[in-house]
């Protein structure tokens, strides 16, 4: 009776509002430090550039951010893969693996600048940009191409910190970087000592090369110093785990523990985690090697085992990035694809409807960035639920009630928050559209029907968010990723490609751009509430 008190109690602590926000506001400050430096660029930019500075500036900030997500795995992967290696794995191989992320990364940033510089024309082409700004684009374009491998290896190390549970030092060090790029935006466009024939675009992407230059090496700094303390850790988690059999705590590091590794395209019947042994791939598991005698094999045959065993974990270790990855990579594709498309599409409306969109996408990301903190909780309490469950009878029942609840004070908490930030924006519409300064008629842009459709975004973002947080916590990257393809072939591309085709005249303007996109989030909303209902529990196999 005691020990279901017990899980009773533990149970409740992991869907308590204290356990979610614990998670949810540390993250959800690292999420939003890019945006709202971006948010703030875009502000000064346009009211110290004008507006054809700031197409050019949308143009290449938009193409920069696509590349970007579609190596999200770098982040919010590598947070997953470093806190299990550092909770289950010995410290040689968390080692392995940061030296395998970071090395990618190197490897996928010089081969993304090489296709950015080399196809620079065709990939602006859509933009349909004129000469003014593609000349004032230009030079931003290249520093920018050339920063890619800094800009993933910053990634890696965020995910890194996160991974060893120090999400509040992630998101300070995000945050820091973001003030200093702001400051050094304001005192780039304010300048009178720089030379007029001077890019101040490429002025900002000289910016942008400090901050990473030093936020990188601080980031380097850190992990070289957490490492050791993660391994001191992680023997005294395997004394624990010895001791209590097994059982997993609420100890469970930041995106740690036992997760259950499904990789298909089906929802499973059940959450419960595999067996210990079972978690690893064989070559990722401690390698087991028969106790011979003292007489029984050379040193020779030792070593050559040895060196078997650390290419078979290196290759295992490459196989799971590789298909988790990819994985990762097609829902990014989709979600940046999205983005990318409307982007394209208000640029074919003209100058200043592709101004006032950067300015509705930045009024977007930037709460969206506050709802990811409910997605990271998600997945962090919901791979700890699932850490509780066993084969079956009461606990595992128990356990699947606690995912229900979790699940549904996620969803409600976020839509919440979104239907508030949405009812916020229409109500003080004049005033946030003041403060972007908007020109050349941008305004009657902003004001039109896309910024009622950017308002009924919000809460529709904020519940995908959420959802996407816990199916990825029950491990159903494939699941996510055909969820993402489906409306994105069969729902938004015919939808924005006729916009596209009917170009300014022919189609309600830049409204029927952000009705498209709503089109789609709802689609989106759908689809995953299916599947978290299933795969929770809600509704029937």
């Amino acid at each position: 009776m005691e020990e279901v008190q017990d899980n009773a109690l533990a149970l409740g602590r992991l869907t308590s509002l204290r356990a979610i926000f614990a998670i949810a506001v540390p993250a959800a400050l690292f999420r939003v430090s890019d945006v709202l430096s971006s948010t703030l660029q875009t502000s000064l930019v346009s009211k110290h550039g004008g507006t054809e500075m700031l197409a050019a500036f949308a143009a290449v900030g938009v193409t920069t951010r696509t590349t970007l997500k579609l190596f999200a795995f770098m982040l919010d992967g590598v947070a997953a893969k470093v806190g299990r290696s550092a909770a289950h794995e010995p410290a040689q191989a968390l080692r392995a693996r940061l030296r395998l992320y970071f090395a990618s990364c190197l490897v996928l940033g010089l081969i993304a600048t090489a296709v950015l510089l080399g196809g620079q024309d065709h990939i602006l082409l859509p933009f349909n940009l004129t000469s003014r700004v593609r000349e004032l684009a230009d030079p931003y374009w290249v520093l920018l191409s050339l920063l890619l491998p800094l800009m993933l290896t910053n990634m890696a190390i965020s995910g890194t910190l996160q991974g060893l549970r120090h999400v509040g030092l992630s998101a300070a060090l995000e945050a820091l970087g973001a003030a200093a790029e702001i400051a050094g935006t304001y005192t780039v466009l304010t300048a009178s000592w720089l030379p007029r024939h001077f890019s101040r675009l490429a002025a900002l992407g000289l910016v942008k090369l400090g901050v990473m230059v030093v936020t990188s090496g601080a980031g380097l700094s850190l992990i070289a110093w957490l490492l050791p303390r993660s391994q001191q850790h992680q023997q005294q988690r395997q004394r624990h785990d010895h001791a209590s059999s097994g059982e997993d705590t609420l100890a469970t590091p930041l995106l740690g523990g036992k997760l259950p590794m499904y990789s298909s395209t089906a929802i499973p019947e059940s959450l419960d985690p595999p067996s210990p042994t079972s978690v690893l791939p064989p070559g990722l598991q401690q390698p087991q090697h028969e106790e011979q005698g003292p007489d029984s094999g050379a040193a020779g045959a030792k070593a050559a085992g040895r060196q078997a065993d650390r290419a078979e974990v290196a290759l295992a270790y490459l196989a799971e990035l590789v298909r988790d990855g990819l994985n990762v990579m097609t829902r990014s594709i989709v979600v940046q694809g999205s983005m990318w498309l409307t982007a394209v599409a208000a640029a074919r409306l003209g100058t200043a409807p592709l101004a006032a969109h950067q300015i509705l996408t930045q009024l977007w990301m930037l709460p969206s960035h506050f709802f990811g903190g409910f997605a990271v909780a998600a997945i962090v309490l919901g791979s700890r639920l699932a850490l509780q469950g066993g084969e079956g009878g009461a606990n595992a029942v128990a356990v699947r009630r606690a995912q229900r609840r979790l699940s549904s004070r996620l969803v409600l908490l976020a839509a919440s928050l979104g239907a508030a930030v949405g009812c916020a924006l229409a109500l003080w519409k004049a005033q946030a559209i003041g403060f972007f300064h908007p020109k050349d008629g941008v305004a009657p842009a902003l004001a039109g029907p896309a910024w009622h459709a950017m308002c009924a975004l919000q809460p529709l973002t904020a519940a995908i968010f959420t959802l996407t947080g816990l199916i990825f916590g029950a491990q159903l990257f494939a699941f996510m990723r055909n969820v993402l393809l489906a409306g994105f072939l069969g729902l938004f591309c015919p939808l924005i490609f006729w916009v596209i085709r009917k170009g300014p005249d022919g189609a309600a303007g830049l409204g029927a751009v952000w009705r498209v996109k709503v089109g789609f989030y709802v689609w989106q909303v759908i689809a995953e509430a299916v599947g978290v209902g299933r795969a929770y529990g809600y509704l029937a196999r």
